[in-house]
């Protein structure tokens, strides 16, 4: 049995999944996509119990009750369609909530989270460094050649932004807290700060990019950032950034869930291929 041997269903999802949908269409697929107003579409529950693999967006719950449907005027609650998935069907998606986790658990579905799958973490980092830097050079009337910027974190999206700000010029300071990233953070010739001392690096930042899910610039630490500065969030909501703060105190603070589906949807769509199709095929050698 081949890859294409099986039907697929895309449910919801933004510009990403309609690449994803075109993409496989063209390769000879059996795929159906549903949560997309534009599309003649059979029931939702209905090719839930059909399909052997289920791809579901990232993050594929939104508010977390509703399915992450962008470009549908129809909602779904999530957890409602988990009666209606095929029980010999294969899950993928992202930032399942635990009562699915546990439906999947409990029915001994076979279900992947892509954001916990360390090669498409990897991959997905570079649209959304991209895209950090686009909005940077949209938002700002500098060059990024010779800017400040300060990034908060370095994770796998805290790296790729920081190679791509070092590679155009910008003079690039990276929070971290282990002192292994500080030592890593040196070799890129940047400079690090641990995170007890980032009082001292907000001041003359042109631009500041958090990827940490968690608060870290509060009011208080707003109060030191310069009022030109310009804060690009792209942590998942609700971010790390006190926003209601950094508008009473006139600063530019904004948070920019999803990149990769904004910016380069169909490289976004054959990254998250090569992910389910490479683990699909480990699965049915």
């Amino acid at each position: 049995m081949g890859l294409k041997d099986f039907n697929y269903l895309i449910a919801g999802g933004d510009d990403r999944q309609l690449e994803l949908y075109k993409f496989m269409l063209d390769m000879g697929y059996r795929v159906n996509i549903v949560g997309f107003d534009d599309f003649k579409q059979n029931n939702i529950f209905e090719y839930l119990k059909e399909s052997e693999i289920i791809i579901f967006p990232v993050p594929s719950i939104t508010n977390k009750v509703f399915l992450n449907s962008r470009y549908s005027n129809k909602t779904y609650i999530f957890n409602e369609l988990l009666e209606y998935i095929n029980k010999d069907s294969k899950v993928f998606g992202s930032k399942f909530n635990e009562t699915a986790r546990l439906f999947f658990l409990t029915n001994n579905i076979e279900f992947y989270d892509l954001t916990e799958n360390q090669e498409f973490s990897i991959l997905n980092s570079i649209p959304t460094a991209e895209g950090v830097i686009q909005i940077a050079m949209e938002k700002s009337n500098i060059t990024i050649h010779n800017s400040r910027v300060l990034i908060l974190g370095f994770g796998k999206s805290g790296k790729c932004i920081t190679h791509l700000f070092k590679s155009m010029g910008a003079d690039v300071t990276v929070e971290a807290r282990k002192s292994s990233d500080l030592a890593w953070i040196e070799q890129y010739a940047c400079k690090g700060i641990h995170l007890n001392q980032l009082k001292y690096a907000l001041k003359d930042k042109d631009f500041i990019i958090n990827t940490i899910p968690t608060m870290i610039l509060d009011e208080e630490m707003l109060n030191l950032v310069n009022k030109e500065t310009i804060i690009i969030d792209i942590a998942s909501k609700p971010g790390g950034v006190d926003f209601m703060a950094a508008k009473r105190l006139g600063i530019t603070a904004d948070i920019y869930p999803g990149l990769p589906g904004k910016i380069a949807p169909k490289s976004s769509a054959k990254i998250i291929y090569k992910i389910f199709s490479r683990i699909l095929s480990a699965k049915i050698k």
